[in-house]
């Protein structure tokens, strides 16, 4: 399955974009212990972080803080992971 997901993209997201947008803690979980990335960024520059704040996802958002390595400072052309949860 991780390869399907892995070649399975849209707009350059991650198969960890992906899980973290559907709310999927349960597959996160899986990719992290799997070495999914949790710097890469999409071709609109937002980070799995990002769509973790902006869906409101707070479990997740820990769980991807909790990497060692996750950079909450990546911005988005301007937004950061805190405005992206300010404005959702």
């Amino acid at each position: 399955m991780l390869a399907r997901c892995v070649c399975d993209v849209q707009a350059g997201q991650t198969a960890l974009m992906l899980a973290v947008s559907h709310g999927r803690g349960d597959m996160v979980r899986a990719l992290l212990t799997c070495g999914a990335q949790v710097n890469l960024q999409d071709d609109d520059g937002s980070t799995a972080l990002m769509c973790a704040c902006e869906h409101g996802h707070v479990d997740i958002v820990r769980q991807l803080l909790s990497v060692p390595g996750c950079d909450a400072t990546l911005t988005d052309n301007t937004n950061s992971p805190v405005h992206c949860a300010n404005i959702s």
